[in-house]
């Protein structure tokens, strides 16, 4: 009898009554292949947390229907769409939407500036 700590390997091996390495290389190879699709795989490796979310009953149907149609679980499909959403860099503004807010009604900032401004000034100090 093992002493020790059990891998997965192990236990497989021991249930099927194949030798650890052959158990194990054929693990490898599956992992690989998982790898190669873009397969997720909870090993161990990845710690997960429960979380409970409420949904109502026509958009869990909804939602299950759509896992069930991509041929994974509810909970893996609302993974994938929080990952997703969170990949997704945060959008760029386009800063041209600043620009023609207002109408300039002909007048040409650039040239008239000193005017203009010496004409605030000038309405400032008449308020004071």
């Amino acid at each position: 009898m093992k002493r020790g700590r059990w891998r997965h390997g192990d236990l497989c091996a021991a249930a099927s009554g194949n030798s650890v390495s052959r158990v194990t290389a054929r693990l490898q190879v599956q992992r690989t292949l998982l790898d190669a699709l873009g397969v997720r795989r909870y090993d161990g490796a990845v710690m997960m947390v429960r979380t409970q979310i409420l949904l109502n009953s026509e958009l869990h149907n909804r939602v299950r229907a759509r896992a069930a149609g991509l041929g994974v679980s509810l909970a893996e499909y609302i993974r994938r769409l929080v990952d997703r959403d969170l990949a997704e860099s945060p959008r760029q503004v386009d800063r041209a939407v600043v620009f023609d807010l207002g109408r300039s009604r002909g007048t040409d900032i650039a040239s008239e500036k000193d005017r203009m401004i010496g004409e605030a000034t000038q309405a400032a100090k008449r308020r004071a």
